[in-house]
C-alpha cells in the first residue's frame, strides 16, 4: 500500500488484498464472511475460509443469508 494506492500481483494476493480492503472499509466480520462465502481457505488474512475454523456466529449468519435468498 502506498498512500491511496493498494496493489497486488496474482490471484491469491488479489483476494488477500480485497479481503484486507473489505476489513478496512467495513469491518473484519464482513471480510471474514466474504472469505467464507468464497471458500478461500489459505491462512492470510483471516482463518475463515471454511466452516470448521470460521467463528460459529459467522457461519450461522452466512447460512441465514443463503436461506433468505434461496427461499424467495
Amino acid at each position: 500500500m502506498d498512500g491511496k494506492v493498494i496493489t497486488a500481483a496474482g490471484v491469491s494476493p488479489g483476494i488477500d488484498m480485497a479481503l484486507g480492503l473489505a476489513a478496512r472499509l467495513v469491518d473484519d466480520q464482513t471480510a471474514m464472511t466474504v472469505q467464507l462465502d468464497l471458500e478461500y481457505a489459505p491462512r492470510p488474512p483471516f482463518d475463515a475460509g471454511s466452516p470448521r475454523p470460521a467463528p460459529a456466529d459467522l457461519v450461522s449468519n452466512l447460512s441465514d443469508i443463503y436461506d433468505r435468498h434461496l427461499n424467495h
